[in-house]
């Protein structure tokens, strides 16, 4: 046992089985990485694997519950259509058994509504402090001046000139800008 977490043992066999799998595993031996970065890549997953058994923990003390239906839609989600045999080979070649891929996804659901259960119980804004909040920070909502700009482009200086004075006596810039403009 490497760890526990309240009476509940972190195993060699559950770290190791968070590892990559071979091709990953392969990789990592041929690329540059020293032992120490091996050893603190394996105390961050350790700390991975203690943080989800707290969660998960917590998950049962508040008894967050799972319908079979919500289950099964995520498990379809993941499958994303797959035939059965080609999933199954799938998890062999990840290392996995359908039934650790089913229990992983069923953890994984069970984190995902306790923390969104956690949030939404501390989240109990009312519209006055909403409107209290937007009113205190007008600065936030209210753009500053706004400035648009239009420009006609021309190739003589001339041009330019006798283009301006033409719209300063009521010629119309859109009309000016689509009949001279050479951009």
């Amino acid at each position: 046992t490497l760890a526990f977490v309240n009476h509940e043992g972190i195993t060699v066999r559950e770290l190791l089985a968070a590892i990559p799998e071979k091709g990953e595993q392969e990789k990592n031996e041929q690329s540059d990485i020293s032992a120490r970065e091996k050893f603190q890549l394996r105390r961050n997953l350790l700390a991975q694997l203690i943080e989800r058994k707290m969660l998960l923990q917590e998950a049962r003390r508040l008894q967050v519950r799972l319908s079979e239906k919500e289950v099964g839609q995520r498990f379809d989600e993941i499958r994303d259509g797959k035939e059965e045999a080609v999933f199954l080979r799938f998890l062999t070649e990840q290392g996995m058994t359908r039934d650790a891929w089913e229990n992983a996804i069923r953890e994984d659901l069970l984190i995902e509504r306790l923390l969104d259960q956690v949030v939404r119980d501390q989240l109990h804004i009312t519209e006055e402090e909403i409107r209290r909040y937007y009113e205190g920070h007008p600065e936030k909502w209210h753009m500053g001046e706004e400035v648009r700009l239009r420009q006609i482009v021309v190739e003589t200086r001339s041009e330019a000139e006798d283009l301006r004075l033409s719209i300063l006596e009521g010629m119309d810039f859109t009309h000016a800008a689509r009949e001279f403009s050479k951009v």
